[in-house]
This record gives structure tokens, sequence and C-alpha cells, in this order.
């Protein structure tokens, strides 16, 4: 995990094999976890009604899933979990098949399955401490990141300053400060006969 509850923002700062430099601010989402890898996702939806028949651009590493199949639509008594399907389907390298059970013929379901295969790209994926996606991004392999955690304390338009006294910083107004430095500056030109 990077940053904490106390920081206001974090700056995401990475690289892929191209080498350009790419950035990504994250505010009040803290902490946050980045992953990096070469696995890319794919999400397939299914009632149970047909067979699934699918090809991974890359090999096949892990299916799961969530939901509910039933082996007769109409029969609860049939129901199974969504793992059956997964455990009578074949994986083979890229390619998925998951032909249900042939023994009915109006089986039904209600399935999400995630199915994860090694990709010819690298992955960069920012999550919440819940694990939900906020942000994504792929390019050429390799990748290098940095997270800079930034703690602001001052509201917009206001700069922040250091202070001896609690709570050890003090926000003052910027436009009035650049007035007051403009001042200043004119009074030292007159002052200078400039």
């Amino acid at each position: 995990m990077y940053c904490t509850t106390d920081d206001t923002k974090a700056l995401i700062t990475y690289t892929f094999g191209d080498g350009v430099q790419r950035s990504k601010m994250i505010e009040g989402i803290l902490p946050l976890d980045v992953i990096v890898d070469s696995i890319g996702k794919k999400q397939i939806v299914s009632d149970g009604s047909a067979a699934i028949a699918y090809t991974a651009p890359g090999d096949i590493t892990q299916i799961s899933c969530t939901g509910r199949f039933r082996q007769i639509g109409d029969r609860p008594d049939t129901e199974l979990p969504c793992d059956y399907v997964i455990a009578n389907s074949v994986i083979n390298d890229n390619q998925w098949n998951a032909n249900y059970d042939s023994v009915y013929g109006d089986n039904t379901g209600d399935m999400l399955f995630d199915i994860s295969y090694i990709a010819d790209v690298c992955f960069i994926r920012v999550r919440d401490i819940q694990g939900k996606l906020i942000f994504k991004d792929s390019g050429e392999c390799p990748l290098t990141f940095e997270v800079k955690c930034i703690k602001e304390h001052c509201p917009e338009g206001f700069c922040e300053c250091k202070s001896d006294g609690y709570p050890g910083y003090c926000c003052n107004d910027c436009n009035n400060t650049l007035r007051q430095l403009h001042a200043i500056t004119n009074q030292m030109r007159s002052l200078n006969g400039k």
C-alpha cells in the first residue's frame, strides 16, 4: 500500500518501455495499491443457455467466477455453483471451452467469469483499499513507477508555509502575498532610484 489517510493526493509517475514518462494524480482515495504485471483481464457474462468458447490474446493463467448455474432451468434443486462450469470445461493454452452439461437442454444461470491471461504488454493498475480499480494503463514492457504522497493542509488559493507554532504550518492567501511582494519590490526600486 502507498500513502496514508493523512495524505491528500498521490502522484504516480510511470514509464513504459517507450521511455515516455506519464503521470496520474489520485486525490481523496488513499491509501492505494499499485500493481504492475503483464496479466491481461477479461470478463465474460453468461446466462448459462449457451456454451462458452473464448480465445485469449495469451495463455490463460486463471479463471474464477461468481454466480449460479442450473442444469434444469425451472428446478432449483439442480442449482450448482458456477465453479461447476469451470471444473467441467477445457483450458488449452489460450483457449477456453465450457460446454456446460450436455444432458439437459434448458441450462440457465447468472454467471460472471474473470479470465486472466499472459499479455504482450505491461499493465499498471491502481486500486483503492477495498480493491476497486481506480486507474489502469498499458504499454510496452518494461514498466517502472514511483508514487509520491502529498499532504496538503491549505485550501485552493492559499499557500502553505512552515510555522513554529501548532499545527506546524500556516495558510497564506496567495494573491494577497503576491500583492505584498509587488509592493515591496516597487518600494525597493523607488529607494534605489530604478
